[in-house]
């Protein structure tokens, strides 16, 4: 875990596989505040992909975001599922960047039953990355992106 005040690149938790690596996080009952950016899914390198888990959790208080996934063009599809956490008091709630709307360089981050309230952006979206919901989520209290791209049905 990074201290607040690091550099603009390091966070709490940062999944970042290399060129030849895959990654699979599963982070819960954790707490990721006062860093720089919470928890980072970087797939800048990795051809194989990335996927993260966030279970019962709180992130807050994070400068940047405080969950950001980054999916890059020609690079694996970067994932994450989030349930019954909470991300309050970052820059952005949380950010999805991607390249493609699927497969490779894809970005895509699901959410259910949590929480994103009180952040400067809730849900922040870059080309064609995506924050989508299962419907049962609050997002209040934010000075900007309270929106998110898609709503996934229950199952």
């Amino acid at each position: 875990i990074c201290e607040a005040g690091s550099s603009a690149t390091t966070g709490g938790i940062i999944v970042k596989p290399g060129a030849a690596g895959a990654a699979a996080a599963h982070i819960r009952n954790s707490d990721i505040d006062n860093n720089t950016a919470g928890i980072i899914a970087d797939g800048s390198l990795t051809a194989n992909g990335i996927h993260v888990n966030v279970i019962s959790s709180g992130v807050s208080g994070n400068a940047n975001a405080g969950l950001g996934a980054t999916g890059v063009a020609g690079k694996g599809a970067v994932t994450a599922s989030v349930k019954n956490s909470q991300f309050s008091g970052n820059g952005t709630g949380i950010s999805s960047s991607g390249a493609a709307a699927s497969g490779l360089g894809s970005s895509i981050v699901r959410v259910g039953d949590s929480m994103i309230i009180a952040n400067f952006t809730g849900i922040g979206v870059v080309a064609s990355g995506q924050v989508r919901s299962f419907g049962n989520n609050q997002v209040n209290s934010n000075a900007d992106g309270e929106t998110f791209t898609a709503t996934d049905l229950l199952k």
